[in-house]
Parts: structure tokens; C-alpha cells; sequence
């Protein structure tokens, strides 16, 4: 009797597990990723600043060593990460991050910071670009927007929390947020680990792994409407890039605010871009409308220029929380047309990470020194100039993109 239950509870078990799908392991280990990211990039801030005494100029190129490594990792471990299954190397991705922020809190120069810190960001682009292939698989027009919109709901909460656990941690020890995102990955290989040995039904659809790895070669194909959305995302990610390293530093000199304070500020900022996320996965208004991409760039530049007279925590708050919007509407629109049509999702999402790391890379580095040679004026003076010169770029494209492409959602 009691072999007969333990087999029908074994059985029944068994069953359950069969019908969990990808997205049961994806959209968790995002969120929990996303958390251990945002939390270490902004809380790395602060901890260079007051551990190592790297000034604005030094946390710019230190933020820059993340991206270039990134950068880097989605270009040339291109192979590496071809050949894995994407939930193997999201595996060896979580594994990886967990130990060199281990080894993050034990090296003592800044020398050695800059490299565990560049390992940090090649091994991170073992985890996404793989993640996001393998989530757009087999899914086209509604539904490609739809899944890849709750997919940046799921990372974009942790971006919501990071800010202010950054800021919480680091005002009790500013090695917390580096701890903190070393448990934060450990948790994501323990439960990416599981659902491998688990759930018999993630191998559903590696034979589009197969397939794409077979034709990595052939031409993609597309939509033409990838190449502004992408220009627009690499000049808003140059933006984001600068602001995520000048802002925290330049609100406690220019402004008196506490890091605490710049914590919730940057968490009204990700609200917001969840929110932006979370509509253009459920709307489809915005699909292949070219003067839209044009706007969003142009308006991000006005912000940048009211960045420069912002002087209080509400208006502060209130153009960081329009930099949340307009950035969610140049990732989703870069995500969704740079996939669009295309039997190479991987490579796609590949080049995608890519742009966004090399802007967020250029940002905080050319950022960091603007700052320390012109203060913030200069800073959102330059970067608003680049995105209204995108924008006529952008003009450009939308214009050659609506006579080539024949869309169908």
C-alpha cells in the first residue's frame, strides 16, 4: 500500500513537472539576476569611492571595464555560448558571477578590482543574450511581444528594488551590495540547477537551438526597422550609462542628497520603466512606427538638457522617472524589431546586449571625465546633443525601412 502511494505520488509529480515549460525557469532567474545586477552596479558606486578612493573619472572607467567585458562576451563567446544549450550556459553564467564577486570583496587594489570586475560582466553576457533566444523561440508578432513584455516585467521588478537596496546596504557597509548580489546569483544557480535535473520538458525545443546554431552563418533576415530602434538604443543606453555613475555622485555634491535619497530616486526611475516595459509588451501601437522611435530620442535629449537646472528631489525625480519611460521604449523597440521575422534569435538578442553595452559603456566613461572637467552641465549638454543627431540619423532609416519592409504582425 505504502509502495503503491509513494509510486501514484511519484507519478502524479512526474506529470506536473512535465507541464512546466522555459518560461517557469526563465522568468524567475531574471527577476533574481536582475536584482543581483542593479544592486551591485550602483552599490560598485560606492564602494570603489569609499573603499578604494577612485574619484568620478576612475568609477567611469570602472563602470566602462563591465560594459567592454560585456561587450566583449556577447561578440566573442558568441561559440561558447552556441554550443551550450542556453539553460546550461545560463548555468555556468550564475556559477561564474557568483565566484568573482567572491573574489571581488577580497582583492585589496584597485588594479584587481578593474579585472574581477571586467570577469563580472564577460560571464554576465553568458546569461542573457542565450536567455532571450531561447524565450522568442517558435514566437512571432503578438505573442513575440506579449512574452518578451513579461519577460521585462520580470527583470525590470528587480531594477525596482536594486536601487534602494544599493543604497540601504551601502550606508551600513559598502561591501553589503557586493555580498548581497554574490547570494543573489548563488540563489539563481540553485534554482536554474534544479529546474535542469527536474524538468524533463525544457528540452522541448532544442532542435531551434540546433537549427540556428547550424545556419549561424546564413543571413538572418528581419525587419529594416532593427536599425533605427537600435540606433535609438545605444545613444538612450550612452545616456543611461553616464547617469547611472555621474548622477549618484553629483546628487550628494551638487544637491546634499544622501545615498539613501539617490536610492529611491533611482528606484522611481525603474518604476517607471517597468511600467513602460510592462504597456509595450500589451500594446502593439508602437510595432514597426518609425516617427515614434524618432521622438522618444529627441525627447530624451530635452530631459537631459532639464537635468541641468534640476535642483530639488521632485523635479529631479520627476525627469529621471521620463528617462525610465523613454529607455523602456527604446529597449522593447530594439528587442522586438531586431528579432522580428528572424531565424536567429540568439544572435539577434546578441547584438541587441551588444549596443546596450557598448552605450552604457561610452556613457559612464565619457561621462565620468566630463563630469570631472565641466561638472553635470557639460555632461547632459554633450549626451543631448548625441541623441539629436541620432534622431536625424534615425529620419534617415525609418525612411529607407518604410519603402523596403512589408510588415506583417
Amino acid at each position: 500500500m505504502v509502495r503503491d502511494y509513494i509510486s501514484q505520488r511519484r507519478q502524479t509529480l512526474q506529470a506536473l513537472a512535465s507541464q512546466i515549460g522555459k518560461t517557469a525557469v526563465i522568468y524567475p532567474a531574471a527577476f533574481v539576476v536582475a536584482t543581483g545586477v542593479g544592486t551591485v552596479l550602483l552599490g560598485m558606486v560606492f564602494y570603489a569611492n569609499e573603499v578604494f578612493g577612485a574619484g568620478p573619472g576612475r568609477i567611469g572607467l570602472l563602470y566602462a571595464s563591465w560594459s567592454i567585458a560585456y561587450l566583449c562576451g556577447c561578440l566573442l563567446l558568441r561559440p561558447l555560448s552556441g554550443a551550450l544549450l542556453p539553460r546550461h550556459s545560463m548555468l555556468l553564467a550564475t556559477a561564474l558571477m557568483t565566484a568573482t564577486l567572491a573574489a571581488i570583496l577580497a582583492v585589496t587594489t584597485l588594479a584587481w578590482l578593474f579585472v574581477c570586475y571586467a570577469l563580472f560582466g564577460l560571464w554576465a553576457s553568458l546569461f542573457w543574450s542565450p536567455m532571450m533566444g531561447w524565450l522568442s523561440a517558435n514566437v512571432e508578432g503578438k505573442q513575440l511581444s506579449r512574452t518578451m513584455g513579461r519577460f521585462n516585467l520580470c527583470w525590470g521588478a528587480g531594477t525596482v528594488l536594486s536601487p534602494v537596496l544599493a543604497g540601504m546596504l551601502s550606508e551600513i557597509d559598502p561591501a553589503l551590495p557586493i555580498r548581497f548580489g554574490a547570494l543573489a546569483y548563488l540563489t539563481a544557480t540553485c534554482m536554474i540547477l534544479g529546474a535542469v535535473l527536474v524538468l524533463p520538458n525544457l528540452g522541448s525545443e532544442d532542435n531551434v537551438h540546433s537549427r540556428e546554431r547550424r545556419t549561424r552563418s546564413a543571413p538572418g533576415g528581419g525587419s529594416f526597422y532593427r536599425f533605427p530602434a537600435w540606433a535609438g538604443l545605444f545613444v538612450i543606453f550612452c545616456a543611461i550609462g553616464a547617469i547611472m555613475n555621474v548622477f549618484p555622485l553629483s546628487a550628494q555634491r551638487d544637491l546634499g542628497l544622501t545615498k539613501s535619497t539617490v536610492g529611491v530616486l533611482f528606484l522611481c526611475r525603474a518604476l517607471i520603466n517597468v511600467i513602460g516595459l510592462g504597456t509595450m509588451g500589451r500594446t502593439r501601437f508602437w510595432h514597426f512606427r518609425g516617427p515614434l522611435m524618432i521622438c522618444s530620442t529627441a525627447l530624451f535629449g530635452a530631459v537631459l538638457l532639464f537635468l541641468i537646472s534640476a535642483d530639488t528631489p521632485a523635479s529631479t525625480a520627476l525627469l529621471l522617472a521620463l528617462t525610465g519611460c523613454l529607455s523602456a521604449q527604446a529597449y522593447a523597440s530594439s528587442q522586438f524589431h531586431g528579432v522580428s521575422n528572424s531565424p536567429q534569435r540568439s544572435a539577434r538578442m546578441a547584438i541587441h546586449e551588444s549596443l546596450l553595452s557598448a552605450g552604457l559603456m561610452i556613457g559612464a566613461g565619457s561621462g565620468g571625465w566630463l563630469y570631472e572637467y565641466g561638472g553635470r552641465s557639460l555632461v547632459y549638454s554633450v549626451l543631448a546633443g548625441a541623441c539629436f543627431l541620432t534622431g536625424v540619423v534615425q529620419a534617415v532609416l525609418v525612411r529607407h525601412a518604410a519603402r523596403l519592409d512589408t510588415v506583417e504582425e
